[in-house]
């Protein structure tokens, strides 16, 4: 009699039960490892290692690497000067300027006749100062002062993390404070390139003060610009980016959810301009437009261009952008 009765207990309770204790402790674990696994990865988009190859862009990888990527998170070796003005055979100085507990580093670059104003220049995610040459060439043959600008992290500043555009405001506001201590009453131009004209757009809804601003291949939502890139990797967006702005907002010690250039474009009041490559992965054209229409400010799109200067890509069309803010010499 006994054992039948254990055998229906057995078979009607206790195997139900352990299948259930199972499934729930199987999706505590997994959910730990998406966790853990997100958490890496912010820590590798932020915080830049001191030596090592950069990780390829997400379409440039093989499936092996693509995998070792989503297992281990992105290689970034701080960013370093290859080049500098000197090669153009500027005259230049170099400054570092106060910013919290840190500095920036920039050059400063004369033009090659009477000064029209400044420009401040400020370049993008895992880049250096010495991409914004190509900018300064340009901007420096009409007649335009320019500072380079090393956000924190990269180049000669201080430090080794990088916050896609939060921290790097307050990198701006230093910068155009420094600058118009430095030379009262010129006119002022902002000019950020993706990160950077993120930075900028932050800057000037924190109450920045500047004549004018232009803005290159800039996103509207970093939860979108972060969907991209697991769109990129042939991944679905959803939770995966969700998951990366939670532990981002936790690394950011602020509301990752809230780094909406959009909605800082919207706080600007001043004369800007966005523009856009036709074929950026990383920044859709409706997504540079919706920043543009925010702000009710000019946007051009320049077809055949990636996420890349336009100064380099398409410099006709692109010179011809600025012309809203800069006008002709």
């Amino acid at each position: 009699m006994t054992e039948p009765a254990v055998r229906r207990g057995y078979a009607g309770g206790v195997r139900p039960l352990r299948v259930a204790r199972a499934a729930v402790l199987l999706g505590l674990l997994a959910a730990l490892g998406l966790n853990g696994l997100a958490w890496m990865h912010v820590r590798a988009m932020t915080h830049f290692v001191e030596a090592g190859e950069r990780t390829a862009r997400p379409e440039e990888l093989g499936l092996v690497d693509k995998a070792r990527v989503l297992l281990f998170g992105v290689s970034l070796p701080r960013p370093r000067h290859s080049h500098d003005p000197g090669e153009h055979g500027w005259t230049y100085d170099t400054h570092r300027i106060p910013v919290d507990d840190g500095h920036v580093e920039v050059w400063s670059v004369p033009p090659e006749g009477p000064v029209r104003g400044d420009v401040l220049l400020f370049h993008g995610y895992g880049g250096a100062r010495d991409t914004m040459l190509p900018v300064a060439a340009h901007l420096r043959e009409q007649g335009w002062a320019t500072v380079l600008v090393d956000f924190r992290g990269s180049g000669g500043s201080s430090g080794n993390t990088v916050t896609l555009g939060h921290r790097e405001a307050r990198d701006v506001r230093a910068v155009a404070d420094w600058a118009r201590g430095r030379n009262p009453g010129r006119r002022q131009v902002l000019y950020g390139f993706s990160m950077g004209g993120a930075a900028v757009l932050k800057a000037l809804a924190d109450g920045t003060n500047a004549d004018a601003a232009v803005v290159e291949a800039v996103y509207d939502d970093l939860n979108t610009t972060i969907g991209h890139r697991f769109h990129r990797l042939g991944l679905p967006a959803f939770p995966g980016s969700e998951l990366l702005l939670v532990w981002g907002s936790v690394d950011l010690g602020a509301n990752a959810f809230a780094m909406r250039p959009v909605d800082w474009a919207a706080g600007t009041d001043v004369p800007l301009v966005v523009i856009a490559g036709a074929e950026d992965p990383r920044v859709w054209p409706a997504e540079a437009q919706a920043v543009a229409d925010a702000a009710e400010a000019p946007f051009t799109l320049l077809e055949g261009v990636g996420h890349e200067l336009g100064a380099v890509a398409a410099p006709e069309a692109w010179a011809a952008a600025l012309a809203p803010v800069l006008g002709a010499r």
